[in-house]
């Protein structure tokens, strides 16, 4: 038997879900290592419609170490990892696409989107 989430509920979901991320972190990782951080705004989403939230604009993140992007986390800001998925090219698939994985150090990257979406069916 399939699950069903109402409308009201999956917003409910999402809302709390973006309150528990807000002014918290998104870091960039080649494997197991850190490559760049930035702070979430607070709040970090807007209000959900659906079940699903989207992200107020991030600031540019400056690359600290250069590697190829495999994964992200975001994590609330008492440290607690919320959120993981993997990053791949344009097109590959990944949780989070980039035009270029190879980052080098000391250069800015753009997060133009992020979208949460709360299923409906499970």
């Amino acid at each position: 038997m399939t699950l069903t989430l109402n409308p009201a509920i999956r917003n409910f979901m999402a809302n709390t879900l973006s309150a528990r991320l807000s002014g918290g972190t998104l870091t960039i990782h080649a494997g197991a290592t850190a490559m760049a951080s930035v702070q979430l705004a607070d709040p970090a989403f807007g209000a959900a419609a659906n079940g699903i939230i989207t992200g107020v604009a991030i600031p540019e993140i400056i690359i600290t170490t250069a590697g190829t992007a495999t994964r992200f986390t975001i994590r609330s800001p008492d440290g607690t990892a919320e959120i993981a998925g993997t990053i791949t090219g344009d097109k590959g698939g990944g949780d989070m696409e980039t035009l270029r994985p190879d980052l080098i150090a000391n250069e800015g990257m753009r997060v133009t989107a992020i979208t949460l979406t709360m299923p409906a069916t499970a």
